[in-house]
Formats: C-alpha cells, sequence, structure tokens
C-alpha cells in the first residue's frame, strides 16, 4: 500500500523530535530508523519548513 504524503510528515516530525531530544544523533541513522529520506529530514531540520508550508513559486505575481 503506498504511504501518503501525511504518514511522511509524521514520520518526519518525530524524527525531527528526536533529533532535538539527541542532538548528537545521526541525521542518516535517524532517517532510516524513521523510514524518511535523509534529504527530506535534513531540509527540514535546516529550513523548518515542510512541503505544503513552503509556499509555491511566483507569489510576487497577481492572479490577473
Amino acid at each position: 500500500m503506498p504511504v501518503t504524503y501525511h504518514e511522511i510528515k509524521d514520520r518526519i516530525i518525530q524524527a525531527v523530535e528526536y533529533i532535538t531530544d539527541f542532538p548528537n544523533a545521526n541525521i542518516a541513522k535517524t532517517a532510516r530508523d524513521f523510514d524518511v529520506l535523509p534529504s527530506r529530514l535534513r531540509y527540514r531540520l535546516k529550513t523548518g519548513n515542510s512541503r505544503i508550508s513552503a509556499g509555491g513559486h511566483n507569489k510576487k505575481l497577481s492572479p490577473a
């Protein structure tokens, strides 16, 4: 069964909480433990934004 984005988001949140509790934890190992992509986990740790809250491109343009 395919995994939904919301399930992945929940796992990433749990991984971020784990890393905040254990700051010396290895990111790649933590990503494997929580079954998420290391790149997604690194991005979330670096920026704090999820894919949904990041916004989109060309936001300065008007709808017209």
